[in-house]
């Protein structure tokens, strides 16, 4: 994974709303003069110049992902690893979110969750990407992840409670960094990695990841959330883009990957977006952050129909003519031609 950075083109960072994370690789200058109450009373105004393009990259049809807690288990109630465990699980796999999510694919898609594992290895103070991939590198090299496809396997970690999580920056899970996904190559492969924050509120004040539930443990699920969908639909973040938006004003010119935009729209009120929906199985609920969907042109959740396709062709940068605006530009040039000869030479 390139260092995510707020000189990177495209964002693979999952930061908080009005934070310093988010003006580090979001620097808006819409934010700066937003209301901070704006709030659409039917949800969030549909956006079309946030839609997302296919740019050719890797993208993840039937994803496979697992989950390794770091900070043994003396850091982690087992009621939790079981909540995200069969939250993510079942927010993967539901049919009414996927719905949305299958029109970025061609076939269908599918997600197979594989048990998790705690690392016993002592909780650190900080992690950063490059002890994230250093990690990960040494797994792969001591056959901890053996069995895998590596081609279409997100290795998640979750940091626990107090472990603050930076990117190889200043930017923290103290000032606004929920989480990252990345690639890192090591032995002729290349692993995908997500990392999250524990999200909590901190009893000194403020707040570590982004906080949008009422427990730790479903903000952390929506956090893998975010960052599994963003994994599967744009996988090599060293190379090619998958489905990415064009560069974005409202972002000083980034380009926003599917979760990153439902964060941004929603401002102060995490709630639009942050929510706990129906099972389609009906067996509860499950707590999720809404993706980014071209069908509404914004943030969707779990739809009962499959979304229609989304179209694979980028506009022009800038709003540049497409073939339709060069042929009428030239019937026009041509009408103003042939009326100029008609009036002025007879």
């Amino acid at each position: 994974m390139s260092t995510p950075t707020k000189t990177s083109t495209v964002l693979h960072v999952n930061v908080a709303p009005h934070s310093v994370a988010e003006q580090t690789y979001m620097p808006s200058q819409r934010r700066k003069n937003e209301v901070t109450d704006r709030v659409i009373a039917a949800g969030i105004k549909p956006n079309p110049s946030y839609d997302l393009y296919y740019n050719g990259g890797h993208t993840i049809t039937n994803l496979q992902f697992t989950i390794f807690y770091i900070g043994g288990s003396g850091k982690w109630q087992n009621s939790d690893q079981a909540n995200i465990d069969g939250a993510i699980a079942a927010a993967m796999s539901d049919r009414r979110m996927n719905n949305v999510m299958q029109q970025y694919f061609s076939q269908t898609i599918s997600s197979t969750f594989k048990p998790s594992t705690t690392l016993n290895d002592a909780a650190p103070t900080q992690i950063n990407q490059a002890q994230t991939e250093q990690m990960l590198t040494t797994m792969y090299q001591q056959n901890q992840l053996a069995g895998y496809d590596y081609t279409s396997t997100v290795f998640c970690f979750v940091c626990p409670s107090g472990t603050v999580l930076t990117d190889n920056g200043s930017v923290t899970s103290l000032n606004g960094l929920g989480g990252y996904h990345g690639q890192v190559s090591t032995g002729g492969v290349s692993l995908y990695y997500a990392i999250v924050a524990y999200a909590e509120n901190l009893s000194g004040g403020g707040m570590s990841g982004i906080v949008a539930f009422d427990q730790p443990w479903k903000n952390i699920t929506a956090a893998l959330y975010h960052e599994l969908n963003e994994a599967r639909t744009d996988s090599d973040v060293n190379g090619k883009p998958g489905w990415i938006s064009n560069p974005i004003l409202d972002f000083g010119g980034q380009q926003a990957e599917i979760g990153d935009t439902p964060v941004f729209e929603a401002g102060n009120n995490l709630g639009l977006v942050f929510q706990e929906v129906a099972r389609a199985d009906g067996n509860g609920t499950i707590p999720v952050q809404f993706m980014y969907s071209n069908a509404v042109h914004g943030p969707e959740g779990p739809r009962d129909t499959v979304a229609p396709t989304a179209s694979t062709a980028p506009p022009p940068p800038g709003g540049g003519l497409n073939l339709g605006g060069i042929v009428a530009i030239i019937v026009i040039l041509a009408l103003a031609v042939g009326a100029y000869f008609l009036f002025f030479h007879h």
